[in-house]
């Protein structure tokens, strides 16, 4: 359930409109990745699941985004589909912070939620849960907490954002759901790019093998901080995982996502241990492992169908008219980043690699892409 993109007030009231007692949960806040933490009743909570049980049915939401709860969840570990999966292809250190990262923003939740509670039992149960698990309660905390990562999912800037529908368009002040607007929901649900089956998901996913080169990047843009973090997962282990803080200009999710593929390419350029090419300095920290010759393609896979439109499909046109789109003249945005994809690219593809740049969902169950968005997370704040 997403609630970060919607104001408070009309996220409750989408919650009442759909059949739920708001005066049943006491605390909610967005954990980022369509998930939200609420503090109810627990007598409630078997309607409230069945409430949303009943919601995924009448708007025939696809797995993907069939709403569910999850009591036994570890808020200590960070959000993924499988973090014990992912942590055997994670670096030590990018755990540690993960963990320390998790932990620090569970004290600030728990924190502000007890500001606000008013429930004398709900703040009890917090502040057990709290005891157990050795945190103590801060006096202070943000008046607006909102946690995770602004990733793909949640670009921050217009002229970057997936063509989405808002669910702003469902009218608060109803007391009952509008059939025009149920397949509005219906709409939201399958207009989004995570709505692959999982056998559709099999049938896309390269495979890597011993020629081809799987490589999944992923960019991270961390508000509070405004600093950029990016991840590569190199599938074939074939090179480390690179988990670090990045600053090329401005601070936007989307120029973490082209900044994840450059470094990646960049990473494979210099493992090549090619003294000719002038851009290495720009990336001491890359290993000189020579990547082996047998690898005929080299596949970049990432869950920014911005970025990955814009390599494929619209960096000809774009440069062909200086930075400037066709029609309207307007510059581009983040031209200058793809424009560095490109002469690595271009490179590569001189030295008779075959390239291929490929969108995967996000969020839904890619092992590469869940490593590679935890290594992007890690990477706003590793020093």
């Amino acid at each position: 359930m997403d609630s970060y993109r919607i104001p408070r007030t009309k996220f409750t009231g989408l919650l009442e409109l759909c059949g739920i007692d708001t005066s049943q949960i006491h605390y909610y806040s967005s954990l980022g990745r369509w998930i939200t933490e609420f503090v109810l009743n627990s007598a409630y909570v078997p309607t409230f699941k069945g409430k949303l049980d009943l919601i995924s049915q009448q708007n025939k939401l696809s797995e993907c985004y069939r709403m569910e709860t999850i009591q036994e969840y570890d808020p200590l570990q960070p959000l993924c589909v499988d973090f014990k999966a992912c942590a055997k292809h994670l670096p030590g250190h990018v755990i540690d912070a993960l963990l320390c990262d998790c932990r620090a923003n569970l004290q600030i939740r728990w924190s502000d939620a007890l500001q606000k509670i008013h429930y004398l039992p709900a703040k009890e149960a917090i502040r057990e849960k709290m005891r157990l698990i050795g945190l103590s309660v801060l006096h202070k905390t943000s008046t607006d907490v909102h946690f995770g990562y602004v990733g793909d999912d949640c670009i921050n800037s217009a002229e970057e954002k997936d063509p989405v529908v808002e669910l702003e368009d469902i009218d608060s002040k109803q007391h009952q759901l509008d059939p025009k607007k149920k397949k509005e929901i219906y709409w939201v649900a399958h207009k989004n790019w995570n709505t692959l089956t999982p056998q559709r998901m099999d049938q896309i996913l390269p495979v890597a093998d011993e020629t081809h080169l799987v490589v999944y990047t992923d960019g991270a843009y961390n508000k509070l901080t405004d600093v950029l973090g990016i991840g590569v997962y190199f599938e074939n282990d074939v090179l480390p995982a690179i988990s670090k803080r990045v600053s090329y200009g401005r601070s936007t999710s989307a120029r973490a996502e082209i900044l994840s593929i450059y470094h990646a390419l960049l990473a494979i350029v210099a493992s090549l241990q090619l003294p000719s090419y002038n851009d290495l300095r720009e990336y001491p920290a890359v290993p000189h492992a020579a990547v082996p010759s047998r690898y005929e393609e080299i596949w970049i896979c990432s869950d920014s169908r911005y970025v990955i439109d814009g390599i494929n499909e619209n960096f000809s046109t774009w440069h062909k008219h200086n930075g400037k789109t066709r029609n309207s003249k307007k510059r581009v945005f983040n031209y200058d980043l793809f424009v560095l994809v490109n002469n690595l690219k271009s490179f590569l593809t001189s030295l008779n690699f075959s390239l291929f740049f490929h969108f995967v969902p996000s969020h839904s169950g890619v092992l590469g892409n869940e490593v590679a968005n935890l290594l992007a997370r890690a990477g706003t704040f590793l020093k």
